[in-house]
């Protein structure tokens, strides 16, 4: 989320931002404890879009009992991303067959064509579009997308 949200606060894309905000709220709601890090990394990433509010959840988890403009939120440091997991995570990429999405795979960004076919003929949701089937053409691009004609 760090990663994302700094790269379109960069390119002035607020609403995706934003959208970004929601989609790791989502995923907060599905656990039962925040780590009291992650939160505070999380206050300070909403701080540009939600200042008061974001300044009143600095003050509470850090208990502080008066205003000061040292101990605001704004003057924090930005939250850095982990950019070594960045680069070995997988990608869940959609596989279209015949012009449909029939499912996805999940991808290393050092994967291949040929590993990506082998991947979609191992898969078993997929096996039953290109099972015993010769695949015509394959497109395959990294972090987009798999399309195979039969």
């Amino acid at each position: 989320m760090v990663k994302n949200i700094t790269e379109m606060c960069e390119a002035l894309k607020m609403n995706t931002a934003i959208s970004e905000i929601m989609i790791f709220v989502n995923e907060l709601k599905k656990v039962k404890t925040i780590d009291n890090e992650l939160w505070r990394g999380f206050i300070k990433v909403i701080a540009p879009f939600m200042p008061f509010v974001a300044e009143e959840l600095w003050q509470e988890i850090n208990v502080l009992t008066t205003w000061d403009k040292q101990n605001s939120v704004h003057w924090q440091t930005w939250p850095e991303f982990d950019k070594t997991e960045d680069k070995n995570s997988t990608i869940e990429l959609p596989v279209m067959i015949n012009g449909k999405v029939r499912g996805q795979i999940m991808t290393d960004p050092s994967d291949t064509e040929e590993t990506v076919r082998e991947k979609v003929t191992a898969d078993t949701k997929l096996a039953k579009y290109v099972g015993g089937k010769i695949i015509g053409k394959l497109v395959f691009v990294k972090g987009k997308i798999v399309s195979i004609r039969i």
